[in-house]
Parts: structure tokens; C-alpha cells; sequence
């Protein structure tokens, strides 16, 4: 049986278990390309790794939950004055 967790980040509430995998992301420019930087399977880390993370004038940053066959975008942000 898969125990279902509940945490609040950013404002929001996400619900993930044991098996869920979270990715942090770095993008550049306009383009809806991000490459990632940081994967855990623990959202504590994984909320540090993202909040430690400064990005500079164009790039963007966000932090994916990955559970079974889908991905969810759980926070996200750009800096886009130059």
C-alpha cells in the first residue's frame, strides 16, 4: 500500500508518496527548454536545492514532481530584466 503525503509549497498544496520523483530546472532565454541540475526522491532537498538556486538576468528556474506517468509543476521562476 502506497502512503499518499501531504505538503504545502509556495501556497500550494502537493500530495506525493514514496515513489514520487522531484527534478530541479534550469532554463535560458525564450525557448521552453530546461535542463536539470538537481533529482531526489526527498521534497525537502529537493525545496532547499530550488530555493538555494539564484538565477541571473534570462534564465528561469522551476521544480517538477515526477510521479508515475506523469509530471507536475510545483514552482517556477524567471528573471527576465536584463
Amino acid at each position: 500500500m502506497t502512503t499518499i503525503k501531504i505538503a504545502i509549497v509556495d501556497g500550494r498544496r502537493i500530495r506525493y508518496s514514496d515513489s514520487t520523483y522531484f527534478k530541479v530546472q534550469v532554463g535560458c532565454g525564450h525557448k521552453n527548454r530546461y535542463e536539470t541540475r538537481w533529482g531526489t526522491p526527498n521534497l525537502d532537498q529537493a525545496v532547499s536545492l530550488y530555493n538555494g538556486l539564484n538565477v541571473g538576468p534570462g534564465f528561469k528556474k522551476r521544480l517538477v514532481m515526477r510521479g508515475g506517468h506523469s509530471s507536475s509543476l510545483i514552482a517556477r521562476k524567471s528573471e527576465t530584466t536584463w
